[in-house]
C-alpha cells in the first residue's frame, strides 16, 4: 500500500469515528429510548449544541414549544431558521465575550419561562464554559477574558482550569440548578473530558460543585488571579441546591469515538491496537510516550483519545495542541521514518485548542475549521526544505506555520460533537 493510500484511509478512519459521536445521532438515539411525554422545553449549551438540538428536534418534534440554543460563533450549522420557538445565540470561545453574558442573561430568563406540567431538556457539550457566563458581582468582561487567557496558556489541566472558573461564576458548579423552577429535568451530555465527569463537563452548569481549587494549582495563579478570587463573594461558594427530578446520561464519549475508530480501521485491513485509557499531561511527555509505542510495538493503527496540555511562551505563534502534538512526533521519529509511520492528532469538535485566535481569526468570525494534523515521513524535510526550523516552531508554539508550509494540516469544519482529541498513528 502506498503513503497516500494509508493517509486517505487515516482521514477514513477519523470520520468513522466523528459519525459515531455525532451530536444529533447520539441525542436522537437516546431519545428513541427514554420516552420523554409532554411539552418541553429545549436548552442546548456548547460546541455541538446546535447538532445535539436537531436530534432532539427530529425525535420530538411539536413538544418542543421554545428553545434556546447557545454555541460557539461559526458552529450553528444553520439552524437559526430550522425550528419554530428557536432562539440562537453564537457567542466567545474559547474567550467568553459580550454575547456569552448576553447568552447567561437570556438562559437565566429562559429558564423560567416552561409552565406547569412543562419539562426541562438540556442538551450539553465541551465549550459551555465559554459561550455562557453569568459573572458574580465586582467581576467584569474584561477580567474574566483576561483569566482565561491565562488559563488557557497555563498547561493545567482541564479539571483544574475548570475549578478556577467555576470559583468566578453564577452559574457554574452546579449553580444553575439553584435558578431552576420546580419542572422534571433532562440532562444529556456529550463528553469532552477525562472521565466524564459531569461536573467538569461544561463546568458542570447543573452538577454540584467539586472540590475547591487545589493548593498547587493556588500556588501557581498569578497574584492578580488570587486578588480577583478574593473578591468574589463567599456566598458564592455555597448554594440551595432545589430537589429538581433529575435524568443525567453521557449519550457521547471519547471511548465510543475511539471504538469505531477501531473497527474502520480493521475494515480497512489493519491489525488494531486500542488503548482505552485517555491520554492527558504536557504534550512534550505525550508526544515521547506515544512515539516509543510506535517505534517497540508491532506494526498496525494505534488509537488514542484524550487531551494534552501546551504551556505556551509569551508570544506563542500559530497553532493548537493537536498541531504541536503531532511536529513533535514528526521530529521524534524522524530519523526512524523511512516512510513507515504516520500520525493524526486532531481534535473532534473540527478546532485545534485556542489556536483560532493565533491565525489572526476573529472568534465573532467563526473559525479555521483546522482540526489539527496528519503528518508522515516527509514532513519535516518538506518543511526545512521551504525554509523553516522545526526546532524554533517548537519552542515559539509556532506548529501550525510549520505545518501549513508542509502542507499536513487537516480541515474538518465543525463537526457537531466534541469528545476530546483523537490520536492515529500507524505503523505500516
Amino acid at each position: 500500500m502506498q503513503l497516500d493510500d494509508h493517509r486517505k484511509n487515516l482521514l477514513a478512519v477519523y470520520q468513522a469515528a466523528i459519525a459515531a459521536v455525532e451530536g444529533r445521532l447520539s441525542v436522537a438515539k437516546f431519545l428513541r429510548k427514554h420516552h420523554i411525554s409532554g411539552s418541553i422545553y429545549l436548552v442546548a449549551i456548547g460546541k455541538a449544541a446546535a447538532s445535539m438540538a436537531r436530534g432532539a428536534y427530529e425525535q420530538l418534534g411539536n413538544a418542543i414549544p421554545a428553545s434556546l440554543i447557545i454555541t460557539r460563533h461559526g458552529y450553528g450549522q444553520g439552524i437559526g431558521q430550522a425550528y419554530p420557538g428557536l432562539r440562537l445565540i453564537e457567542a466567545g470561545h474559547p474567550i467568553p465575550d459580550r454575547n456569552s453574558l448576553a447568552a447567561g442573561d437570556a438562559l437565566l430568563e429562559f429558564v423560567q419561562q416552561p409552565p406547569p406540567d412543562t419539562t426541562l431538556l438540556f442538551l450539553l457539550s465541551g465549550g459551555a464554559s465559554s459561550v455562557v457566563e453569568v459573572l458574580p458581582d465586582g467581576v467584569s468582561l474584561a477580567e474574566i477574558q483576561r483569566v482565561n487567557q491565562w488559563l488557557l496558556a497555563s498547561g493545567l489541566p482541564i479539571h483544574e482550569i475548570n475549578r478556577v472558573r467555576k470559583s468566578l461564576s453564577c452559574i457554574k458548579g452546579g449553580r444553575l440548578a439553584s435558578a431552576l423552577p420546580d419542572r422534571p429535568l433532562w440532562n444529556l451530555l456529550i463528553s469532552d473530558v477525562p472521565g466524564d465527569d459531569v461536573s467538569v463537563i461544561g463546568s458542570g452548569l447543573l452538577a454540584g460543585a467539586s472540590d475547591p481549587i487545589s493548593d498547587a494549582t493556588m500556588a501557581e495563579l498569578p497574584g492578580w488571579l488570587v486578588r480577583l478570587l478574593n473578591k468574589v463573594p463567599p456566598d458564592l461558594s455555597s448554594y440551595d441546591s432545589p430537589a429538581l427530578e433529575f435524568h443525567t446520561s453521557i449519550v457521547a464519549t471519547s471511548r465510543t469515538a475511539r471504538r469505531a475508530a477501531e473497527q474502520s480501521a480493521q475494515r480497512l485491513g489493519y491489525p488494531v491496537h486500542r488503548f482505552d485509557g485517555e491520554i492527558t499531561g504536557d504534550v512534550i511527555v505525550v508526544a515521547a510516550a506515544l512515539a516509543q509505542q510506535l517505534k517497540s510495538g508491532p506494526p498496525g493503527l494505534y488509537v488514542w483519545g484524550g487531551e494534552t496540555t501546551v504551556r505556551l511562551p509569551p508570544n506563542p505563534g500559530q497553532g493548537g495542541r493537536c498541531q504541536h502534538l503531532a511536529l513533535h512526533m514528526a521530529r521524534l521519529l524522524q530519523l526512524e521514518w523511512q516512510q513507515q509511520y504516520l500520525f493524526l492528532a486532531a481534535g473532534t469538535d473540527g478546532s485545534d485548542g485556542p489556536g483560532d485566535t493565533l491565525w489572526g481569526i476573529d472568534p465573532a468570525q467563526g473559525c479555521t475549521g483546522i482540526a489539527g494534523a496528519l503528518i508522515d515521513g516527509s514532513t519535516i524535510q518538506r518543511g526545512i526544505d521551504l525554509g523553516l526550523d522545526v526546532t524554533g516552531c517548537l519552542q515559539q508554539a509556532d506548529a501550525g506555520r510549520f505545518l501549513d508550509t508542509s502542507g499536513d494540516l487537516f480541515r474538518t469544519g465543525v463537526t457537531g460533537t466534541n469528545v476530546m482529541d483523537l490520536m492515529l498513528g500507524l505503523k505500516a
